[in-house]
């Protein structure tokens, strides 16, 4: 797995990792499935990138989270493990959980 060579780093320690352990090893058994919207990896992103800029981490370290998170994808989008939604309008103003997912029912997962 991807972690192995990156587990000595400090963002693996985070608070929730084992519950993010367990979501990912579910998902890898097929028992559910991890859906996303594309905004937020871009969020995700743009959130590493703020850290360099304020000297919290440095380019290596941030370097190495984005390589994981596009491993992380690139390896599960196949198999459907995760899958992304392209977020709009409609999404962004839905104020209750129950109609987001209504909406993404309707909607055809990309990868």
């Amino acid at each position: 797995m991807i972690r192995a060579s990156f587990e000595q780093r400090s963002f693996f320690d985070e608070l929730g990792k084992e519950t993010v352990d367990r979501i990912i090893s579910l998902a890898q058994q097929k028992k559910i499935q991890i859906i996303i919207f594309k905004w937020v990896i871009n969020e995700a992103q743009a959130a590493v990138e703020k850290k360099v800029s304020k000297g919290k981490i440095q380019n290596s370290e941030a370097h190495d989270i984005l390589f994981v998170m596009a491993n992380f994808l690139e390896d599960n989008y196949p198999s459907k493990t995760i899958v992304s939604y392209a977020i709009n309008e409609k999404v962004v103003l839905l104020e209750r959980p129950s109609n987001i997912y209504a909406l993404m029912r309707q909607m055809p997962y990309t990868s």
